[in-house]
């Protein structure tokens, strides 16, 4: 920067060929990098490139790394060994989202879920408050690291969802909300931040033109299927924001704390699952009595205990991956 955009003297940097090459002008040369650098960036470029200046890593292509491995003789990643278990990452089930549309979806038909192969490498789901009894009492309910936390069941000790067994069905007698609502979603209107729109996965093996419930008739009004798939997308945002809000408050008492799924291997310890908390039982119950009184009037001590309750299912995972193996 500061020789190639200041054009100060620097005794270290060399003035690349590359860079030379800009213009003819030294002048030149600088306003052409200038206008490099203020050049706009995509979101998504700008963080990746901070996340690898964070983690001091060399940004470009692997070609490019490995060019400068061998003219530097240093070694800028590790090539071998297991990868490092990273934080607990949701793999998304849908893999087209678009806007639902009248027009273009006229012959659109919807078939029951019969497999439930979309989600099989979702290791864990967000969970509604509502619905947190049901699935706590046969997996753990935990609660993600973030600054706006999100309340969620855990189905996978690193691999593969294990409620979803080798014919795509699920084990248990309740199956998520997070599920139920596909192929649909609800996002936010770009241009009107209030406003929703009904979105549709049209890669979904449960969308086609042959076989299922339609979405529109043929004045392509709304069929009375679309209407209740609607109004199942609208109550579940609702309870979606209602247990966020209560994950965010209990967050804010400073109760939750980092925990890992760990196993021993060979005398070492081995991190399965990273990047969630649970509640310090402790300071739960040292907490002032009008909030615990406040959160027992509103049900929160009650998800709290569910929550509680859920760990113990962490050894239904490492009882399922056993069988599974």
């Amino acid at each position: 920067i500061k020789k190639n955009a200041l054009a100060l003297e620097d005794g270290i940097v060399t003035e690349h060929s590359i860079f030379t090459k800009l213009a003819k002008k030294k002048s030149q040369r600088v306003a052409i990098y200038n206008n490099f650098l203020v050049k706009d960036l995509k979101e998504r470029e700008l963080n990746f490139i901070w996340q690898n200046l964070n983690r001091q890593k060399i940004i470009g292509s692997i070609e490019f790394r490995d060019s400068l491995e061998k003219e530097l003789g240093i070694t800028f990643s590790k090539k071998r060994g297991r990868p490092k278990k990273e934080n607990i990452k949701r793999k998304e089930m849908y893999k087209k989202l678009v806007i639902l549309d009248k027009e273009k979806h006229k012959n659109i038909r919807i078939s029951p879920l019969k497999s439930l192969e979309f989600a099989k490498e979702t290791p864990f789901l967000p969970i509604l408050a509502n619905e947190a009894n049901l699935i706590g009492k046969d997996f753990p309910l935990l609660f993600t690291s973030d600054e706006f936390p999100s309340l969620v069941a855990l189905f996978s000790l690193g691999g593969e969802n294990l409620a979803i067994n080798s014919e795509y069905k699920w084990i248990t007698s309740y199956l998520p909300a997070a599920i139920r609502k596909y192929p649909f979603a609800l996002a936010t209107n770009n241009q009107n931040t209030n406003q929703k729109v009904v979105m549709i996965d049209e890669e979904a093996a449960c969308v086609s033109e042959n076989e299922g419930e339609r979405l529109f008739d043929d004045n392509l009004e709304q069929t009375d299927f679309l209407k209740n798939a609607i109004s199942f997308l609208t109550k579940y945002e609702s309870d979606m924001t209602i247990t966020q809000k209560v994950a965010k408050e209990i967050s804010d008492t400073k109760i939750l704390e980092d925990r890992e799924i760990t196993i021993d291997e060979a005398g070492e310890k081995k991190v399965l699952v990273k990047g969630f908390r649970v509640v310090n039982e402790e300071k739960y119950k040292a907490l002032p009595d009008d909030i615990l009184a406040d959160w027992v009037r509103r049900g929160i001590t009650t998800l709290i205990d569910t929550h509680l309750k859920s760990l113990g299912q962490i050894d239904t995972l490492f009882s399922l991956a056993s069988h599974r193996a």
